[in-house]
């Protein structure tokens, strides 16, 4: 539905989430912060192969993706 809306509408969208399956199926891009700082900018497809340390610590951490 969410999905749907923001392809119709052809606008930029801002969700911010710590569910990262959602953010992964939502976004084109996934942004992680830590301490108020952007640590990285990431294309969602390439989320969960990234060698960034704190990108690869938070998917260790919620367990990667939950189908």
């Amino acid at each position: 539905m969410v999905k749907g809306l923001m392809g119709r509408m052809g606008k930029t969208v801002l969700v911010v989430t710590h569910d990262l399956n959602e953010a992964l199926y939502l976004a084109d891009r996934v942004l992680f912060m830590e301490a108020g700082s952007i640590v990285a900018d990431l294309p969602s497809r390439e989320v969960l192969q990234s060698e960034k340390p704190q990108v690869k610590n938070y998917v260790l951490a919620v367990g990667g993706v939950i189908s």
